[in-house]
């Protein structure tokens, strides 16, 4: 409690929500979530990674903040197969 900012805490909460979405093409585009995500490492986190929870702690997963920017690679052809 008290660890990461409300605004930061808001914005995230509200990606996840579109995220969500039921419809596929409403999501956000992946570079979309970084570019939302990315600021929230300059406020008030000083945390080495930010928890995530959905519903009553039934599924819970950590992200690290600070990464080298290369940790993951993409590759659209697998998150678009009917295209």
């Amino acid at each position: 409690e008290g660890e990461y900012s409300v605004k930061g805490a808001q914005k995230a909460a509200n990606l996840a929500y579109h995220c969500l979405s039921q419809n596929p093409k409403a999501r956000p585009l992946m570079r979309d979530v970084v570019e939302t995500l990315e600021p929230l490492q300059s406020m008030d986190m000083e945390n080495t990674s930010f928890t995530y929870s959905v519903g009553s702690g039934v599924t819970t997963f950590e992200v690290p903040i600070q990464s080298s920017g290369n940790d993951v690679q993409e590759d659209d052809s697998k998150h678009h197969p009917d295209e």
